[in-house]
């Protein structure tokens, strides 16, 4: 009986996580939309770059899981907004963000002291 459970334990486990990665990475595919995503072994990771138009507004979507990052988005190549979330799901629009290039990178611990170990399964900058 206890193997049995475990087993089914261990299937709903693996099927929540499969579900999770690749719903979390594909729902930010729409025009104007960019993922990227943080495995342990990353210190550092981009989305491309994203076009905001003259009405537009800017979002970033942030999945942290169980440490500290820092973010920084990017405005046509200089570094416009930054940022430090812990574990926890961010959802916001940046205000003020006018017409322009932008890009969301995301750094395991901080910009300057980066490190491993961090894990967010997904990550996006949108315009909407």
């Amino acid at each position: 009986m206890r193997k049995k459970f475990t087993i089914i334990f261990l299937a709903f486990l693996l099927s929540f996580t499969i579900f999770d990665l690749v719903t979390s990475k594909s729902t930010a595919t729409a025009k104007g939309s960019s993922v990227t995503w943080l495995n342990r072994g990353d210190k550092t990771n981009t989305t491309s770059r994203i076009t905001v138009k003259s009405g537009e507004k800017l979002s970033y979507y942030i999945n942290v899981w169980d440490t500290n990052i820092q973010f920084a988005i990017f405005k046509n190549g200089d570094m416009y907004v930054t940022g430090k979330v812990g574990p926890g799901v961010y959802d916001k629009v940046v205000s003020g963000a006018g017409p322009g290039e932008y890009s969301l990178r995301l750094y395991c611990g901080s910009r300057d002291n980066q490190k491993t170990g961090c894990y967010v399964p997904s990550a996006a900058i949108s315009s909407k």
